[in-house]
């Protein structure tokens, strides 16, 4: 990317689905963007699948994602957006608007997409 005159690429979490696996993912971003020329811009996407054993228990996952994970992420500084995958059979319009307003709370801005 950086042959090509990319400056800055946005990378997300999402695909650990627990805290210590999305803390890590994080962490290795803001590894990788105090050593390489290209700005990384960190988003936590924590929601991004239901994990199985969460598959009856949507709501318990949301739960996880809005209480500890969000929390964490803030208080170490991890990430600058809040990104939900928001789509039938994954995370509802009223689950994903429950995760990105706490996203918000604690300092996490949202991505807006308008198609």
């Amino acid at each position: 990317m950086l042959e090509h005159g990319t400056t800055t690429v946005e990378a997300k979490s999402g695909y650990g689905l627990t805290t210590e696996s999305e803390l890590k993912c994080l962490e290795v971003m803001r590894l990788a963007n105090e050593e390489h020329p290209v700005e990384i811009v960190p988003t936590f996407l924590g929601a991004h699948a239901v994990p199985t054993e969460y598959k009856n228990n949507t709501e318990g996952y949301v739960n996880l994602v809005t209480s500890e994970m969000i929390p964490e992420v803030a208080a170490r500084r991890l990430a600058e957006f809040c990104d939900v995958f928001c789509e039938r059979g994954v995370f509802g319009i009223e689950q994903s608007r429950r995760i990105l307003t706490q996203g918000k709370r604690y300092g996490l801005r949202r991505w807006l997409r308008r198609e």
